[in-house]
């Protein structure tokens, strides 16, 4: 009698890491939009501030990066730094741009 107890609760356990596996198998992870193609097209749409494309987006991601580490999430907030950081440029074009993502 206690093997077939033993055997029951070994099948359950096994029945009990597949259906475990399987569904962590089948969950997703879905990373946020990533802010580098807000960066690039916000670089982009201000000639890259006479840079390199990549110096430009490289400096964009990281103050944007530092600023939502500091739970500065707002498109006026991040393109007010933007200015400081940069220079002058279209304020509404670079609200738009952050607000859609």
């Amino acid at each position: 009698m206690k093997k077939s107890n033993f055997r029951f609760a070994i099948a359950v356990l096994a029945f009990a890491v597949f259906i475990l596996t399987a569904s962590f198998g089948s969950v997703r992870v879905h990373a946020g939009p990533s802010s580098n193609a807000a960066i690039s097209g916000f670089c982009s749409d201000n000639d890259d501030f006479g840079r390199s494309h990549g110096d430009c987006v490289s400096i964009g991601e990281a103050d944007v990066n530092a600023l939502e580490q500091r739970g500065v999430t707002d498109s006026v907030e991040l393109c007010k730094y933007l200015e400081h950081v940069f220079g002058p440029f279209p304020m509404g074009n670079c609200i738009s741009r952050f607000a859609s993502y």
